[in-house]
């Protein structure tokens, strides 16, 4: 899933009730308090992120390019010298 530390990053929020958590490398559990869905602007159009976690402890903000690419029916490419969209 895509992640987020701060919910001011999504356009909408739906708070989480249950206790769902994400566990983090060195086995800790951070808790989720809400998702929501936000949208990306490279130069056009607006490509989405959908059900977004948002865990105010996590230090990054995280995308799932497998999501990513499904959501958006688009293919992304690595190389050496970064990536292509």
């Amino acid at each position: 899933s895509h992640m987020t530390s701060t919910s001011g990053n999504l356009t909408s929020y739906f708070n989480m009730s249950n206790n769902r958590g994400i566990t983090i490398g060195n086995g800790q559990s951070i808790p989720v308090l809400g998702y929501g869905q936000t949208n990306m602007y490279f130069p056009h159009p607006p490509l989405a992120l959908k059900n977004v976690f948002h865990a105010h402890k996590l230090i990054k903000n995280l995308v799932s390019v497998k999501k990513f690419t499904t959501d958006n029916s688009m293919v992304v490419e690595f190389d050496l010298f970064g990536f292509f969209v």
